[in-house]
């Protein structure tokens, strides 16, 4: 598999592969997100913490273990204690 995929961007430049890269990735689920972990929360559906993924369609709160987002796309409050 990996010289299959090596054997695709061998005769590129620089330049090419990278473009290529960036366009595989940009097919990934989690692509342009920003992690953050959830330490504590009184959220019953969360009781390990978890992981806040923000992009530009807005804010997913994801299962640390699985990966697996656990909102169910339902409103959530974020709060931050001092």
């Amino acid at each position: 598999m990996i010289q299959n995929a090596h054997a695709t961007v061998a005769s590129k430049t620089e330049n090419q592969a990278r473009k290529h890269f960036i366009t595989i990735i940009q097919k990934l689920t989690l692509y342009g997100n920003h992690f953050f972990d959830i330490k504590s929360t009184s959220d019953k559906r969360l009781p390990n913490g978890g992981i806040l993924c923000i992009n530009y369609q807005g804010v997913k709160i994801m299962d640390p273990t699985t990966r697996v987002r656990t909102d169910g796309g339902e409103k959530f409050f974020l709060t931050r204690d001092l």
